[in-house]
């Protein structure tokens, strides 16, 4: 049947093009495994070409106002200013995930371009990334299930459309008021900082992908140092690019009231933080280690680098999976792909832990025994599945740590600035944790719930309520912020400044703490005065 007006061709366009990015991802990444890098680059550039060709394709069809797609008519109305298109595009997931491999694309070619001795490592990691991103793009359905996001499909193939009366007419176009118009983006969003802040996000995003994938690289070399140089830069890029996504984020809440402010602990909010957090303790380390021909915190400076991006994963996971859906004001709904955001955030934890162990058959073992345990969700127990899992990541981590990174490390003398850098990481570690804990809490609810049985017996046996509250698995964030954040980030973050104030006046290797300590008393005492005068006050 030939649909009258329909601009079906370009849908098919469309779809070719995601299945050659998603084709030539792959490709890529064989090809970099296998140190072909002549094919690999080439692969990498008909991934960028296809990836950037989908984009156009979308802004035509945005600009060209066609309705009878699904991802226009929810995200363009006739009304809107066209300066907001911008907004719209990356209003919906598909443009999101579309934005964060131009992202990827740009740093990669920067990569490319460049004579590094890393890239074969870095563009086999980067190249794996976009892979799993265009599987997000695919829109296919086997049966009931739904792999990925379809950016161009059209009103009439959407499942809950298939069937209507008006699909089976071909003047649906022009004939139903319908398509005359669509349904726009939300008002809040339309706002410029709905222009800048998403962008400059996700590319703070993309930028944690080359500190993990130059870490990995660095694990599979078993060459733990001279990996650090060429990847400071990256690191203290992502840390300024994601840092200003997150106060834009924060102005755009303080602007918009019913984001709560500037900073509500909102979950969505927190899970952009957390990552930031980790990435700078992991810059920090990269710095006390850049010149150093004995490195220190070797097992923290290459876990915490993989970590950040990892945390990146479960944002996106938490954001996009409908998981926060009741808890956060600005988290998507469930659109049918938490198998896929499961799968990605689980490969790369996977990848990143695994990595960590030297010798080959320890890999196989330990990637046997996370097999298994995902065997459990197949068996229909996935919050068992999944524990276990973390459980052997968890395992593998250790075994690293106590048996492959004890070699030749220097001890920083007490007073010497790299010391207390390496604290101040640690409590930004300590931080995110807390915030993890207190945003995740949505999630534990799915872990508990198999346990429920167990947690009511357990009440009946002992009295303690709170075990029926979590038999209920029916946890939420708390609402008194004070006790549920503030108790703990207030004081981290009075330890932290003063850690920061304290190290500008340490040199590195060792000080004399009597002549620091001999400047910092006027300014001491002066701060101490002013604090408790504004205190008073």
């Amino acid at each position: 049947m030939e649909y009258l007006g329909e601009w079906i061709g370009v849908a098919y366009a469309g779809r070719f093009l995601v299945a050659i990015a998603f084709v030539s991802a792959l490709v890529a990444t064989g090809a970099f495994w296998k140190g072909n890098l002549h094919l690999g680059r080439r692969a990498y550039l008909t991934h960028a070409g296809c990836t950037l060709g989908i984009i156009a394709l979308i802004f035509v069809l945005f600009f060209g106002h066609r309705y009878e797609f699904q991802y226009i008519w929810k995200h363009l109305n006739n009304d809107m200013p066209m300066r907001f298109v911008l907004s719209a595009f990356w209003g919906g997931q598909e443009g999101g995930f579309l934005l964060w491999m131009f992202w990827h694309n740009v740093l990669a070619l920067f990569i490319l371009r460049r004579a590094d001795d890393w890239q074969r490592e870095v563009m086999t990691v980067l190249s794996s990334i976009q892979a799993f991103l265009g599987v997000m793009l695919l829109g296919i359905y086997f049966g009931d299930f739904q792999l990925g996001l379809d950016p161009f499909l059209l009103l009439r193939e959407a499942p809950n459309n298939i069937g209507l009366p008006w699909t089976a007419r071909t003047d649906y176009l022009t004939a139903i008021p319908q398509f005359a118009d669509g349904q726009g983006l939300n008002p809040l969003l339309q706002n410029y900082w709905m222009t800048i802040h998403p962008p400059t996000l996700f590319l703070g995003f993309a930028a944690c992908s080359v500190p993990f994938a130059y870490a990995v690289g660095a694990l599979w070399r078993r060459d733990l140092t001279s990996w650090i140089k060429p990847v400071l830069p990256w690191a203290f890029f992502a840390v300024g690019i994601l840092g200003a996504g997150i106060l834009m984020g924060g102005a755009w809440a303080y602007e918009a009231l019913s984001f709560g402010g500037f900073w509500a602990w909102d979950p969505v909010e927190n899970s952009s933080l957390v990552p930031w957090m980790v990435l700078v303790a992991a810059a920090h380390l990269l710095l006390i280690n850049r010149n150093r021909k004995r490195p220190t915190a070797l097992f923290s400076t290459v876990y915490l680098s993989i970590l950040s991006f990892l945390l990146v994963l479960y944002s996106t996971f938490l954001t996009k999976s409908g998981v926060l859906g009741d808890t956060s004001v600005h988290s998507f709904v469930d659109s049918g792909i938490l198998p896929q955001l499961l799968a990605y955030l689980l490969a790369f934890v996977a990848m990143g832990h695994l990595m960590l162990l030297e010798d080959v058959p320890s890999r196989k073992v330990y990637g046997g025994l996370a097999m298994a345990s995902l065997g459990l969700v197949a068996a229909g127990q996935p919050a068992l599945g999944f524990l276990a899992f973390l459980g052997v990541m968890a395992a593998a981590a250790v075994r690293a740590f106590r048996k492959e990174f004890k070699g030749d490390q220097e001890e920083d003398a007490l007073w010497s600035r790299e010391f207390w850098m390496f604290v101040g990481s640690l409590l930004l570690v300590l931080g995110a944790v807390h915030i993890t804990w207190q945003t995740s809490v949505p999630v534990f609810n799915l872990f508990l719930e198999p346990f429920a049985p167990l947690l009511t017996w357990a009440e009946g046996a002992t009295g303690l309520a709170f075990l029926g509250d979590l038999a209920q698995h029916n946890l939420a964030p708390g609402t008194d912020l004070d006790r549920t954040y503030h108790v703990v980030q207030v004081p981290l973050a009075v330890l932290i400044f003063l850690l920061i104030g304290l190290a500008q006046w340490l040199k590195y290797k060792n000080s004399d703490i009597r002549k620091v300590l001999g400047k910092l008393i006027r300014p001491l005492l002066a701060a101490a005065a002013l604090t408790g005068a504004l205190v008073v006050t």
